[in-house]
């Protein structure tokens, strides 16, 4: 299994966002704003990451529907052959 780049920094955001919003309710911290900053950033990041994701795959099932459609097509054509060729 691979470890991409985005895994890592989405780690690296997430546990900044727990570490953050901790620091937050423990006190003599960071104002509300600046921990709700840091935790939609990573939640854009991570919602970033999945639609990147799910239109990678998009892609391929694009190109597969392709090869499958010219697939068919050809199908066709050799079956309009077969039946002139029959007459």
């Amino acid at each position: 299994m691979r470890i991409k780049i985005k895994d890592i920094i989405l780690w690296i955001l997430f546990l900044t966002a727990v570490f953050v919003l901790l620091w937050y309710f423990l006190g003599n911290s960071p104002s509300f704003e600046q921990a709700l900053i840091v935790l939609v950033i990573s939640l854009l990041f991570a919602v970033y990451a999945k639609i990147s994701d799910t239109f990678s795959r998009m892609v391929v099932l694009e190109k597969s529907f392709l090869n499958i459609e010219s697939s068919f097509k050809r199908l066709i054509l050799d079956f309009k052959e077969l039946k002139g060729k029959k007459r």
